[in-house]
C-alpha cells in the first residue's frame, strides 16, 4: 500500500536497551521515513543521552531499569502529557495534532502478571484518539499465540467487554523470541485504539538486536495541517544576505511620516513595521536549509547487517546454538566496525575545521549541548503542567497577579495606574517630550546583542 499524505508512519519496539543500539535505529528510521518511534525496556537513566537528528525524544526513565521513551519527527505537532496514575504500567504519552482531531500516543510497558485493568482505562482516557503500543506481556489465542496467560486473560476481558470503546491489533507474526529451546515464541507487542483507523495490519520483521523484533504499522490521518508543523520560524542565512537590498527594501517600504498619538495607531504602525522587516529578510536573505544527513553506512557494514538480519530469522526459527554464537558475534563486530566509522567520520570533519570560521564554535556547541533534555514539567501549587501553551500562560498570570498594585490606588493594576497618570497628566509639560530621531533610533539598535532571541513577532535581531 502506497502511504498517503497525511498517514503517521510509526514503529514500536522493546530495545532490551537502546544505549548502544541508537545508530542501527536511526538508520532503520530514516530509511522507511518513520515519524514516531515507541520504545520500551530502554534502560536508560538521566546521565545517558540519546539523540537521533531531527527527533525529539521523551523519555521516562525507572529505578527498576526498565524504561520507556517516544521520538517524534520534528515536522510534526506535538507535545509531551502529563500521564495519570499508573499502578504498574511504565508509559510516555504525546499528543500529536491539535484540535479535535489530535492523536494521543502512548508507548506501554507492563511486566509479566501486572497487567491492571484501571491502568489502561486511564491511558484510553488521555483523549478521543488514542493509540497504546508497546510490549504489553499480554498472550492470547485471539491474537495467534498458543495459549493465554493472566496479562492475556485480563486484556481480552477489558476489550471484548460490552462498555469496551477500544481494539486490539497484532501481527501475523511472533515479535518476542524465547531463547530457550522448546519455549514457545509469541505475539505480545500490541497495539491497542480507540477511535483511531489503520491503515492496514501492523507488521514486524527480524531487524534489529534484541529479543523482540520491531513492530511498524500506519495510522490514516486527513487532517495534515492540524498535525503538520507550518508554523515553525524560519532561519536565515546571515552570511549571505544581501545588506544593502535589505536596507533599500525597508527604506522605501516605511511611509508612515504622521505622529501616533492613539493605541490603535501604535498598532497599526508596529504591524506595519514588523510586515515591512519580515519582507525585506525574504527578498534579501537567503533560509537555511535543513542539511542534517541522514546517517551513511558503508556497503560493507549494510552488507553485514542484512546478514545478521538473516542469521537472526534462522536462530529466531531454529534455536540452533550454533546460529546463536554466531549471531553474537556478528552483532559484536557490526558494533565495532560502526564505532570505527563513526570515528573516522568525525576525525575527517574535525580535521577540515576551518579554524578562521566559527565552525570551531558550532561543533563545541553541538558537543555540549545534551540533544535529548525536553523542558521539564512545571510544578505549581495545585499541579504539575506539562503542556506548551500552560506553561507559557501560567508563569503570565502569576506575573500579572504579582504587579497588582496594593491598598496605595485601590487595587488597580499597573496599566490601570498608568493609564490614569497620563490621562490626568496629559497637559502638563508638553514640551519634555521630543519626537524621536532616525539616527537616535538606529544608534539604539546598533548596542543590541545579536543574540538576542525573537519575540512573538518573530522578528530576529540582526
Amino acid at each position: 500500500m502506497v502511504n498517503g499524505p497525511y498517514d503517521i508512519k510509526l514503529m514500536y519496539w522493546n530495545a532490551n536497551g537502546i544505549y548502544k543500539k541508537v545508530t542501527e535505529l536511526q538508520y532503520i528510521a530514516n530509511e522507511r521515513d518513520i515519524d514516531v518511534i515507541l520504545l520500551q525496556e530502554t534502560h536508560l537513566n538521566p546521565s545517558r543521552h540519546i539523540h537521533i537528528p531531527n527527533y525529539t525524544i521523551y523519555r521516562h526513565d525507572t529505578t527498576r531499569g526498565r524504561g520507556t521513551a517516544i521520538l517524534v519527527r520534528n515536522h510534526l505537532r506535538h507535545e509531551e502529557i502529563a500521564l495519570p496514575d499508573l499502578s504498574t504500567a511504565e508509559a510516555t504519552a504525546i499528543n500529536i495534532g491539535r484540535g479535535s482531531n489530535k492523536i494521543t500516543v502512548t508507548s506501554a510497558y507492563v511486566p509479566s502478571n501486572k497487567f491492571r485493568k484501571r491502568d489502561f482505562t486511564n491511558l484510553l482516557g488521555l483523549g478521543d484518539r488514542v493509540l497504546i503500543a508497546g510490549d504489553i506481556n499480554a498472550q492470547h489465542p485471539t491474537w495467534h499465540c498458543s495459549s493465554a496467560n493472566s496479562n492475556g486473560q485480563k486484556l481480552f476481558r477489558m476489550i471484548y467487554s460490552r462498555s469496551s470503546d477500544c481494539s486490539p491489533h497484532h501481527t501475523d507474526a511472533p515479535t518476542r523470541y524465547s531463547s530457550t529451546p522448546g519455549h514457545n515464541n509469541s505475539i505480545i507487542d500490541l497495539a491497542i485504539t480507540k477511535g483511531i483507523h489503520l491503515a492496514e495490519q501492523p507488521t514486524t520483521e527480524h531487524i534489529l538486536n534484541s529479543d523482540h523484533n520491531p513492530v511498524f504499522l500506519t495510522i490514516s490521518h486527513s487532517h495534515n495541517h492540524q498535525i503538520i508543523n507550518h508554523n515553525r520560524p524560519d532561519k536565515y542565512n546571515y552570511a549571505l544576505a544581501d545588506w544593502p537590498k535589505y536596507r533599500d527594501t525597508i527604506s522605501t517600504t516605511i511611509s508612515h511620516t504622521m505622529p501616533i498619538s492613539t493605541t490603535e495607531e501604535i498598532e497599526i504602525a508596529v504591524n506595519h513595521l514588523t510586515e515591512t522587516i519580515n519582507h525585506a529578510a525574504t527578498i534579501a536573505i537567503p533560509k537555511l536549509v535543513n542539511t542534517t544527513p541522514n546517517i551513511q553506512l558503508p556497503e560493507s557494514i549494510l552488507r553485514k547487517i542484512a546478514f545478521k538480519n538473516k542469521i537472526k530469522k534462522l536462530w529466531n526459527i531454529t534455536k540452533d546454538a550454533t546460529m546463536k554464537t554466531h549471531l553474537n558475534r556478528l552483532i559484536n563486530i557490526i558494533g565495532t566496525e560502526v564505532k570505527a566509522h563513526k570515528n573516522e567520520v568525525w576525525q575527517r570533519r574535525v580535521r577540515n575545521i576551518n579554524t578562521d570560521s566559527g565552525k570551531i564554535w558550532q561543533t563545541v556547541k553541538k558537543l555540549t549541548n545534551k540533544h535529548d533534555v525536553t523542558l521539564p514539567p512545571l510544578e505549581t501549587p495545585n499541579r504539575t503542567i506539562i503542556n506548551g501553551e500552560e506553561k507559557a500562560n501560567t508563569p503570565a498570570d502569576q506575573f500579572e497577579q504579582n504587579h497588582k498594585t496594593g491598598n496605595g490606588n485601590g487595587g488597580q493594576t499597573i496599566e490601570e495606574a498608568v493609564r490614569y497618570h497620563m490621562n490626568t497628566h496629559s497637559d502638563a509639560h508638553p514640551q519634555h517630550f521630543k519626537i524621536a530621531r532616525l539616527k537616535e533610533i538606529k544608534s539604539y539598535i546598533s548596542t543590541f546583542k545579536n543574540s538576542k532571541s525573537p519575540g512573538p513577532d518573530r522578528l530576529q535581531n540582526i
